[in-house]
């Protein structure tokens, strides 16, 4: 059972060494992060997977 520290994401319970980056699985209490499509990531690999890429670079733009 989840008694202190947990995560509370979609009102859902999660222990904070289970609530990882979809992508990299990097833990994600106490750090900011987004979601998309229901699924929470880091800012690296959002921007990474989902942010609009540079012509010419290719280097995500955020």
């Amino acid at each position: 059972p989840i008694t202190t520290g947990g995560v509370t994401y979609h009102d859902q319970p999660w222990h904070k060494d289970c609530f990882l980056c979809t992508g990299c699985k990097q833990q994600l209490s106490g750090q900011r992060f987004t979601s998309r499509d229901d699924f929470a990531y880091c800012l690296n690999c959002f921007c990474n997977l989902y942010a609009k890429k540079c012509a010419s670079c290719t280097t995500p733009i955020s």
